[in-house]
């Protein structure tokens, strides 16, 4: 509530997307919100941080979470709740994804093993080609990994290479 006469003598709602700073306001008037928060509700005293997986909207009236905050797209998360419009969603890293399906928006998932990303900022994976593999363990990598002499892989999106039959050999990569 805010004292709207500022004389003491009535009180008004602060409507949402406002609050009243009982801390450090010194008139009673109600404040917006500012970027990486909203408030959805009336008679707020303080605002709600826009969560992690999402970023404060510049131009948005903050008076519920999908007007003051947005969820991150494709290729790209928020890994801490409060982040404003100028700090914006981040970029995937090379080696990982984030699809539209893909939940959390808080981390990005890492490529499965025979696949690979070599770009940031994107919402899938490659297959790895074939006579290129990555195994599981190293799935984070931004490149396929050609298979080495005497071992062949003829199908993609593979973790591994098959070693060639006594008598037969494989050409380098």
């Amino acid at each position: 509530f805010n004292n709207s006469g500022g004389d003491g003598q009535s009180c008004s709602e602060c409507a949402a997307g406002q609050f009243m700073d009982i801390v450090s306001s010194t008139d009673g008037s109600c404040k917006s919100c500012p970027d990486g928060f909203y408030a959805n509700d009336t008679k707020m005293i303080s605002c709600r941080l826009c969560p992690a997986g999402q970023v404060g909207l510049s131009d948005g009236d903050r008076t519920s979470l999908s007007n003051g905050c947005e969820v991150c797209g494709e290729g790209k998360f928020s890994p801490r709740p409060g982040r404003t419009s100028s700090d914006k969603c981040i970029d995937c890293p090379t080696g990982y994804y984030r699809g539209s399906n893909d939940t959390p928006t808080t981390e990005c998932q890492v490529c499965l093993a025979g696949s690979h990303q070599d770009s940031s900022g994107q919402d899938s994976c490659k297959d790895c080609t074939p006579g290129k593999f990555i195994p599981e363990n190293m799935s984070v990598l931004a490149n396929c990994i050609g298979c080495p002499v005497g071992y062949h892989q003829s199908a993609s999106n593979q973790p591994s290479c098959l070693e060639c039959n006594n008598g037969e050999k494989s050409a380098e990569v």
